[in-house]
């Protein structure tokens, strides 16, 4: 009979600890998701090239300081060159332009107004030329029109560079240097650009040579004591 009780008493316990369980776990919805449609928005505007073409652009004019003295308007409404390119290694330039001339109001101190001409480029074609222009090279460069940049002759010294790693190729110079110049050399010493460390001065110089540069002759003569039985 007690061990039956005991049986009972055991089923239960785990019937309370299993209800537990199951209320303290959240519930799972059983509603759907919504799925994603293809649906295009109403205010969808098919996008377009923006070629290099003239287009209407606000064009500050070229009015003089006077004291006293008001212009107006001070800005227009003028076609310019604007657009993308098809490449970044070009840009969009007028090929063809016009001058037109725009009457403003030029009001002076004594509210006398009077008209004044200014002169404005309108650009009537446009055409996509390389960013990078011949006039853009430094004398150590040359153009290459073809892919529109300045480039160095020594090709073989630019390659011989990279393989360093303690250089660095100066596209504008055309020339190798030290990836670090490091100005705070000890007493003595100076940066060198070809080991990019610092190098003693007078590496290679014995002391005898160093005293032949800087003692005098006792005659007076420019040159330095070269004989060591004259000291």
């Amino acid at each position: 009979m007690l061990t039956k009780t005991v049986f009972l008493l055991l089923v239960g316990l785990a019937t309370v600890a299993l209800c537990a369980t199951t209320l303290s776990q959240p519930r799972r919805s059983t509603r759907r998701r919504p799925t994603q449609t293809s649906e295009v928005p109403s205010n969808t505007i098919k996008a377009e090239m923006a070629h290099c073409q003239p287009e209407k652009k606000t064009v500050e004019l070229d009015l003089p300081q006077e004291y006293g003295t008001v212009f107006f308007p001070t800005c227009v409404r003028v076609e310019q060159c604007g657009g993308c390119c098809g490449h970044p290694l070009l840009t969009c330039r007028p090929s063809s332009t016009k001058t037109v001339t725009y009457e403003v109001t030029k009001t002076t101190a004594d509210n006398i107004s009077s008209p004044y001409y200014v002169n404005v480029t309108k650009h009537l074609k446009c055409e996509e030329v390389c960013l990078e222009t011949e006039q853009d090279c430094t004398p150590s460069q040359i153009y290459d029109e073809n892919n529109c940049e300045c480039i160095c002759e020594n090709e073989e010294q630019r390659q011989a560079c990279q393989k360093s790693q303690d250089k660095l190729w100066d596209k504008d110079s055309c020339t190798c240097k030290c990836r670090k110049n490091d100005d705070k050399c000890s007493t003595g010493q100076s940066f060198s650009q070809e080991s990019c460390t610092c190098d003693d001065l007078y590496q290679g110089v014995t002391a005898w040579t160093m005293l032949s540069r800087t003692v005098p002759r006792c005659d007076g003569l420019d040159h330095v004591v070269t004989d060591r039985t004259k000291v």
